[in-house]
């Protein structure tokens, strides 16, 4: 999103019938760590909560514009599902207090800054909003460890209310740091940051009236698997009226204690990034983490890849919680066609694991397909083409082919719109070596990937075709508008070329040979051998994926055969020859020099 600087909508505040408790008030703000004006507004308004952390409530969302922000990351679906919630977001940094983005009109706040600004809050605001009595108590209860979070919320009627209310349950990190600004506007320090919401961003269905005494209780559970810091876990739990977006109460429990359950617990949690395997052999690394009370001291790191064993004894001192990365060493493996590396842990300080669930992790081990010399590589842009461009690099790291960046628009003053936006670009790509393995990279200068896309039927992101329009690799969003925040780079996708395809594995050829090749006599043969009788078909490719040629010799017997192909009407050049036997496909290249 761009819209950053300049918000027009205007939103004045629901009325809230008067209640008997004291109101939590509720702030959510929409941020980005790659957003300017969020590192101006965000210091002086963090310091702002802080000192009513006994009036106030916090939750921010970390957003997918303007630029790329790990922290939006972790969970994509819940913030892309709360935003819109509130129309008044349109732009990073926006605050929404108990439901409403104040204006200028709001009692407190500058008008001076747009609505919903950061910068524009002020005591006054705080405490207007703090006055207001509320509908509900809210109990939090939970307890939390290596395995999860369990938490049980219960929301209390203290003056009759009716409405379509929804209870929310929502995990945050209290505080965030990173050593060095994760996003491009120099923010390190990042507070109360939504990590989940439960049982979903639209909270729980409550009944639609509630007269005092009457309770509703959310009980929910989740892996943690986002959070950075366990000590940094806390729980905020608010009642809004969906219908006119107020909150009618919130708060927060941070009290909870991080404790192991067992003794002796040993789990690996990750893997570094494989990957894709050009050749069959990757080199690993597994994070192991002592999810146990006593400290680790050594473990049994086992692997499996489709057959392929070893095992690593570890040996170290890691305290509760603690983590390493291990090192697996060069695994070559038999590639299949779904690849999986199995790590599992055993003989933790040479015991038995009290805690069996969590000894296995499942690695996809992605190996690169082939592809022909000449490949389509096609680009689905979004609104900013100017944005994007690609590379094609070669197994030395030589940049091979490359595309973009594309005409920019007129339509704002980023260079939104144009006729390169929202559209395909098409490029030919012939690659010259044989064999190699090639990696495609897609490239976003402004850092926030793919944004802004058609309104249906095309995703946005790019793939590669070989030289039949087979599907090679691709990255593509779902079609319509769907964002595809990669940041400034997707990950590195392969390939490996590779035009002379095996007939070992053939069920229905046993010999296949072209000759003379190259040639230069007008006319190349081709040797067969079939085991049954079988349909054969020949179709000859130029180098850009163009059928040149079709022959259809229908049903041959079983044996040997040769077949004596007319290509002296073609221009020289490199083709690619495709033997089609019933079901299988044989390819092969061939020069001429007529």
């Amino acid at each position: 999103m761009k819209r950053i600087f300049t918000l027009l909508a205007a939103v004045g505040f629901a009325s809230l019938s008067f209640g008997q408790s004291q109101r939590m008030v509720l702030i959510e703000e929409a941020t980005n760590a790659s957003c300017g004006p969020c590192a101006a507004q965000n210091p002086d308004f963090h310091a702002l909560l802080e000192d009513n952390s006994d009036k106030v409530v916090s939750i921010m969302y970390q957003v997918w514009w303007p630029g790329f922000d790990p922290m939006y990351e972790d969970n994509t679906a819940d913030v892309d599902a709360r935003i819109p919630y509130y129309p008044a977001i349109e732009g990073a940094p926006t605050a929404i207090i108990d439901g409403v983005a104040p204006t200028g009109a709001t009692n407190g706040f500058d008008p001076a800054w747009y609505n919903g600004a950061p910068g524009g809050y002020s005591q006054t605001v705080i405490d207007d909003a703090y006055a207001v009595p509320a509908s509900f108590d809210i109990e939090i209860d939970y307890d939390y460890n290596p395995d999860g979070i369990n938490i049980e919320a219960t929301a209390t009627c203290t003056q009759d209310v009716s409405g379509n209310l929804a209870l929310h349950v929502v995990v945050i990190e209290k505080h965030i740091n990173w050593d060095s600004s994760p996003g491009t506007n120099g923010e390190t320090s990042f507070y109360h940051v939504m990590k989940k919401m439960l049982p979903s961003p639209t909270g729980m269905a409550m009944a639609s009236e509630y007269t005092v005494g009457e309770s509703a209780t959310s009980t929910q559970s989740w892996d943690l698997s986002t959070v950075y810091d366990m000590n940094e876990v806390a729980v905020v739990a608010f009642v809004q009226n969906n219908d006119t977006k107020e909150i009618l109460q919130a708060a927060m429990a941070d009290d909870g204690v991080f404790e192991a359950v067992y003794n002796v617990d040993a789990a690996p949690i990750a893997s570094s990034p494989l990957g894709i395997s050009c050749e069959s052999v990757v080199s690993p690394t597994v994070e192991i983490r002592n999810n146990g009370s006593e400290t680790l001291t050594s473990v049994d790191i086992n692997y499996d890849i489709n057959g392929t064993t070893g095992t690593i004894a570890w040996t170290g001192s890691l305290d509760f919680y603690e983590t390493e990365m291990v090192d697996l060493g060069e695994i070559t493996f038999t590639s299949e066609d779904e690849n999986i590396m199995t790590v599992t842990l055993e003989n933790p300080n040479g015991a038995s694991d009290e805690n069996i669930e969590n000894d296995e992790l499942e690695i996809p081990v992605p190996v690169a397909p082939e592809t022909t010399l000449g490949i389509t590589v096609n680009i689905y842009t979004d609104f900013y083409p100017s944005e994007t461009s690609w590379q094609i690099r070669n197994e030395a790291g030589q940049v091979v082919a490359s595309g973009g960046p594309y005409e920019a628009g007129t339509e704002d003053q980023w260079g939104g719109g144009g006729p390169d936006a929202n559209t395909t670009k098409t490029h030919v790509v012939q690659l010259e070596d044989e064999f190699d393995c090639h990696t495609f990279v897609l490239y976003d200068s402004f850092g926030d990937g793919m944004q802004y896309g058609p309104s249906a039927g095309l995703a946005m992101g790019y793939e590669v075709l070989d030289g039949f329009g087979n599907p090679v690799i691709d990255y593509l969003g779902e079609t319509g508008n769907a964002p595809l925040p990669f940041g400034s780079e997707t990950e590195e996708n392969a390939m490996k070329t590779n035009d002379v395809l095996s007939i070992e594995d053939s069920k229905l050829v046993s010999t296949f040979n072209l000759f003379p090749n190259p040639s230069a006599t007008g006319s190349v043969n081709v040797q067969l051998g079939l085991l049954t009788a079988q349909k054969v078909s020949i179709d000859i490719y130029d180098m850009v994926g163009k059928r040149v040629e079709a022959l259809d010799f229908g049903t041959m017997s079983a044996g040997q055969t040769i077949q004596e192909l007319n290509v002296g009407h073609l221009n020289s050049g490199i083709y690619l020859i495709t033997v089609n036997v019933g079901d299988e496909a044989i390819t092969t290249k061939l020069v001429l020099k007529n």
